[in-house]
């Protein structure tokens, strides 16, 4: 999981507008954050899910109608 875990880290951080943003929003502590961006570390479960459910989002946002 550590890759997609990157991978999903990296675009929410680009559709936010930065690590920090994305950080407050997972309401994460920003050395775990670092860990989980490094691959160092497992996002818990429920920051995991929240992270997955905020690019779902925006990618229904993106979608072109019908």
């Amino acid at each position: 999981m550590g890759g997609l875990q990157r991978q999903a880290l990296r675009k929410a951080a680009g559709i936010m507008g930065g690590e920090a943003r994305l950080c407050a929003l997972l309401d994460a502590p920003p050395g775990a954050f670092a860990r989980w961006v490094q691959g160092e570390e497992a996002m818990p479960a429920p920051a995991f899910a929240m992270l997955l459910e905020f690019l779902s989002d925006m990618e229904c946002d993106t979608l072109p109608p019908g």
